[in-house]
């Protein structure tokens, strides 16, 4: 890390080196990436995306006090159905309240995933003006179940190729974790009861 910070881009100008945090950073890290910031050196951009920033820690007041920090917050319930609503004038379509209030449940606020079953969503109804709850559950929805149920039947079998991926689709298609452990408890529960 130290030395992809400091280490000149041979293409010119600076080198973006982007570095994805989990929950916590070990405090050797945590040094390298405040000593950068500190120095406010020319040599690279630094792009840190923290799920979780504590402000209390030295490497937070680092940024507040040197660098530039965004907070990047999901869109409010109120505020998503709108933008789905904006998104859905965007392909010359609109979409029903109870529509976008469904796709932003299966989504859970992941706006590329909504945008992509958006785009299915207007293919499919093709001339109708109008997405409705229907078509929501008839094309997402049941995309959403079909690999999900794919994907469990590949661990049951034990096919570790075709479990992975499918556990992409999944993943991919926005499930949430908690859904995918379920569904794969689910399984298991249902292959002990068989033996």
């Amino acid at each position: 890390l130290n030395c992809s910070l400091r280490t000149l881009s041979l293409l010119g100008d600076k080198s973006l080196v982007v570095l994805k945090i989990g929950d916590k950073l070990n405090d050797e890290v945590v040094d390298v990436i405040t000593d950068f910031v500190e120095s406010k050196s020319d040599a690279a951009v630094l792009l840190l995306i923290y799920p979780k920033a504590d402000a209390r820690t030295r490497l937070f007041k680092s940024f507040l006090k040197n660098a530039c920090v965004v907070d990047c917050k999901g869109l409010s319930r109120d505020k998503l159905h709108e933008w789905i609503n904006i998104e859905a004038r965007r392909f010359g379509k609109s979409i029903s309240k109870d529509a976008a209030e469904f796709l932003s449940e299966l989504h859970d606020g992941d706006l590329d995933q909504t945008v992509q079953s958006l785009q299915r969503l207007c293919l499919y109804v093709g001339a109708n003006q109008l997405i409705g709850k229907n078509d929501v559950e008839e094309v997402v929805a049941e995309t959403h179940e079909k690999q999900i149920f794919e994907f469990t039947d590949a661990v049951g079998s034990r096919n570790l190729p075709a479990a992975l991926t499918k556990l992409r689709s999944v993943i991919d298609t926005g499930t949430p974790y908690p859904v995918i452990v379920t569904m794969l408890a689910r399984q298991f529960r249902i292959l002990a009861k068989a033996k």
